[in-house]
């Protein structure tokens, strides 16, 4: 194999395979809300992501913290299409498209309180890598009502 220039080496852009060392890994996309996030080294994050085709999973962004990211957008609360590289242990985020970001949440820290508390609810009740629309959905609409500020 000739020299590697950078972490990831991606094949072709028709077959969207990603090879991280002598492991190949497909690409998922996959709508989800981001759950939890946790720094991991200086530049990268580990998010947990509540997906409606995978269940509750965690995510590695590399190189999010850096000021011109492509992953800038992820953040906490973010609903959005995530494409995914799925790794051992792990997924690897490509790209995320923004669907919404809920950034009023943040606003009023009553709100904040009380999303910070669903989002926790969710890791705890989702299992694992097996999908919960329903769960999902609640979530969403939760959060739509915490940032109009319908909840009584």
């Amino acid at each position: 194999m000739g020299k590697r220039r950078g972490f990831f080496k991606i094949r072709g852009i028709e077959d969207r395979r990603l090879v991280l060392g002598d492991n190949e890994m497909a690409e998922v996309k996959a709508d989800g809300i981001i759950l939890n996030q946790m720094d991991l080294g200086e530049h990268d994050r580990i998010y947990t992501i509540l997906t409606a085709q995978l269940g509750r999973i965690r995510a590695v962004a590399k190189g999010v913290k850096r000021k011109k990211s492509a992953l800038a957008p992820c953040g906490l609360f973010l609903y959005g299409e995530f494409i995914l590289f799925e790794g051992r242990d792990l997924y690897y985020i490509h790209s995320v498209s923004p669907i919404s970001g809920f950034f009023e949440l943040a606003q009023d820290v009553e709100n904040f309180a009380l999303a910070c508390y669903f989002s926790k609810l969710a890791q705890n009740v989702s299992a694992e890598k097996l999908a919960d629309l329903t769960l999902l959905k609640l979530l969403l609409n939760t959060f739509y009502l915490l940032e109009k500020r319908k909840i009584p």
